[in-house]
């Protein structure tokens, strides 16, 4: 037992009567007491029971209060801590439901962009693969190949251009769907200064229900501390008045009575208040109720449309970007037109336009046909001899 709630200064009289307190077996065996002097009187309280109105560590708030009203109102015998700070019931926790909708919205405006990037993506893709069907089909024909594998190979950019055709496509359906989303978004959401028009309703609504009912809850939490805090010093007083049984000073007995007796009086009509305060707060609890239950239903209502219309747009989604039918006839003729390759008579093919099989001719003598006299020359040796004989004697 510690006495340094004491005042700093008492009389000699306190002294005394201090002493003699400390000393009883009831003091010393419960280290749960201590003496305070209050308003010139000596008292002992008890410190596990006080304050009544400790802040809550956790959220710094009065839960033994709340907790004590909630009891009442929900007739749950316990509450958690956790309880406490999600009940929709306590005061403004309302706050959670209309945050809901503003988070609604940034959902919807991040679909949109999404979608959007989405569609970007698409489009580059789309335009990606025309250019590059263009290069190589340049590429291809510089080659001296084989015109059925010519063929074939560009079949493959026959794909590539529907498939380039197609991802446009999906970009363009895309780009559609996120339009019809901000469109939605701005029909549904209506902003008013710097809140949207729903939360604001919503709020309004909230607040007004529940107004009414904080004011009589706050009541009860009033009467409720006093109830109690009348029920400590008075069971404080009883101790004292336990103590000091043995004293036979008439004035100390005195005191110590009138002190009973107000505070029994004080007790019996802040009991009487909590009582009546919890009556006007069980009668209205109904209509609380209420009125709470039928702003949530239409912020559940709100949500449900919202989030119907998010689910049709993820399907409108995937929708869009469900190729599967697309590439079945886009690759299956890919893959006819490959199929299509024979190599035996690519190679005959190409045997009888540049190999062996062309026909072989040996050269042949071509006689020089003059424009001037119709008679062919006449090669004769030996008369070419005798002339080049005569030439050689001259």
């Amino acid at each position: 037992m510690s006495g340094a709630n004491l005042a700093d200064s008492v009389t000699e009289k306190q002294e005394a009567e201090i002493e003699k307190i400390k000393n009883t077996p009831e003091i010393n065996n419960n280290p749960s007491l201590q003496l305070v002097n209050t308003e010139g009187e000596i008292a002992v309280v008890d410190v596990d029971k006080t304050p009544r109105q400790e802040k809550c560590s956790e959220c710094s708030q009065d839960c033994k209060t709340v907790k004590a009203c909630l009891t009442q109102f929900s007739n749950t015998k316990e509450l958690r801590h956790e309880d406490i700070l999600e009940n929709f019931w306590v005061e403004n926790n309302y706050k959670k439901v209309v945050k809901r909708i503003e988070d609604g919205v940034h959902t919807i405006d991040d679909l949109s962009k999404m979608v959007e990037e989405r569609s970007a993506i698409e489009s580059f893709y789309g335009n990606k693969l025309k250019g590059w069907s263009l290069k190589w089909f340049d590429t291809f024909n510089r080659y001296c190949e084989s015109n059925m594998i010519n063929q074939a190979v560009k079949k493959s950019f026959d794909e590539v251009d529907s498939l380039a055709t197609l991802q446009l496509s999906i970009s363009s359906k895309l780009e559609a769907l996120s339009n019809n989303i901000v469109e939605w978004r701005n029909v549904t959401y209506c902003k008013q200064f710097t809140k949207l028009k729903e939360v604001k309703r919503s709020e309004e609504a909230f607040a007004k229900a529940q107004k009414p009912w904080v004011i009589k809850s706050n009541e009860v939490l009033k009467w409720m501390i006093a109830y109690h805090n009348a029920g400590d010093s008075l069971d404080a007083v009883l101790k004292i008045n336990n103590i000091k049984a043995v004293s036979d000073v008439p004035d100390d007995q005195k005191r110590l009575k009138d002190k009973l007796r107000k505070l029994e009086e004080e007790v019996l009509i802040t009991r009487g208040k909590y009582e009546e305060a919890i009556r006007d707060i069980s009668n209205y609890n109904p209509k609380y109720q209420d009125d709470m239950r039928y702003e949530f239903n239409n912020c559940q209502t709100f949500e449900e449309a919202r989030k119907n219309f998010v689910k049709e747009s993820l399907l409108n989604y995937h929708a869009c970007l469900n190729r599967t039918s697309a590439f079945e006839i886009i690759y299956d003729q890919l893959k006819r037109d490959y199929e299509t390759i024979n190599v035996d008579q690519d190679n005959k093919l190409y045997q009888a336009k540049f190999g062996d099989e062309h026909p072989f001719e040996t050269d042949k003598f071509i006689d020089y046909q003059s424009a001037l006299r119709q008679d062919p020359i006449k090669y004769d040796v030996n008369q070419n001899s005798k002339k080049s004989g005569v030439c050689m004697i001259l």
